[in-house]
């Protein structure tokens, strides 16, 4: 994922653990309370890296949108940005965030000190 000096990213030694939801696929809305366990490897304010077994597809005509729900983070909400299959079968993506809770910026902002007011997405309640 790519970094920068005022959004530097969060690499974890053991990755965190984190539950992925569907939030939209091409423009239409779910509300499913199905998701899936996923292993978080970076993370900043901007978005995160993250693996799983599941193969989602990268298509432009087809945009997916997924919540990540993490036990002590908060929640970010984003869409996929870069795609990689590894060796052991699994996937590692990238996703891009488009929006957070209060607890998932104030994360970030107090750890990097990052003005929020550079932030470029919206919070969600």
């Amino acid at each position: 994922m790519k970094t920068s000096r005022f959004y530097p990213m969060m690499s974890y030694q053991k990755p965190l653990k984190a539950y992925l939801t569907i939030e939209e696929i091409n423009g239409m809305t779910f509300s499913s309370s199905k998701s899936k366990e996923i292993d978080v490897h970076e993370s900043n304010s901007l978005g995160l890296s993250f693996s799983t077994d599941l193969d989602f597809p990268m298509k432009e005509e087809t945009p997916l949108t997924f919540k990540i729900k993490f036990f002590t983070l908060g929640e970010m909400t984003g869409e996929i940005t870069q795609k990689e299959k590894r060796y052991n079968g699994g996937y590692y993506y990238d996703l891009k965030a488009i929006a957070c809770n209060l607890q998932y910026l104030k994360t970030f902002a107090t750890f990097h000190e990052t003005p929020v007011d550079r932030m470029s997405y919206s919070l969600i309640s």
